[in-house]
C-alpha cells in the first residue's frame, strides 16, 4: 500500500468508511484535489531526502538571486535544489481536467521554461 500510494491517500481521510462509499469523495472534489497535489509533494520530499539532495521549500523566484526573471517574479516555487552545478526548479500540480487554471498554469510553465533557458537552470 505505502509502494503504490493509496496508504498516503487514506492517511489523508477522515473516514475511510465515507470514502469507499463515495460520500467523501463527491462532496469534496476541491479537497481530493489538493490532498492529491499534497500527497505528490510529500512524494517528491521523500524522494530528495531518501537522495540525500538538500531542497528548499516554496520558495519566492523573486528571492533566487541568480535568477534573471522578467514575468512570475511572485511565483512560488515548491522545490529548489542544486545538483551537478545545475539548480532545479522542481514543482508539482495535480489537475485531472481541462479548464482556465490548467490552461493558465501551464502557459506560466512555459514561460518560466523560455526564460530559464541558458541560465544553467532546469524547471520540472
Amino acid at each position: 500500500m505505502k509502494l503504490t500510494g493509496l496508504l498516503a491517500v487514506f492517511k489523508e481521510v477522515n473516514s475511510l468508511e465515507d470514502y469507499v462509499f463515495g460520500v467523501e469523495v463527491g462532496l469534496d472534489s476541491n479537497a481530493r484535489k489538493n490532498r492529491l497535489g499534497n500527497i505528490m509533494s510529500e512524494f517528491i520530499r521523500e524522494i530528495l531526502e531518501e537522495s540525500n539532495i538538500k531542497y528548499e521549500k516554496n520558495v519566492k523566484i523573486e528571492k533566487i538571486k541568480s535568477l534573471d526573471i522578467k514575468t512570475n517574479k511572485n511565483r512560488s516555487i515548491e522545490f529548489v535544489f542544486e545538483k551537478d552545478n545545475t539548480m532545479f526548479l522542481l514543482q508539482s500540480s495535480f489537475h485531472n481536467t481541462h479548464g482556465s487554471k490548467p490552461d493558465t498554469l501551464l502557459d506560466s510553465y512555459l514561460t518560466l521554461t523560455k526564460e530559464l533557458k541558458n541560465q544553467n537552470v532546469e524547471f520540472i
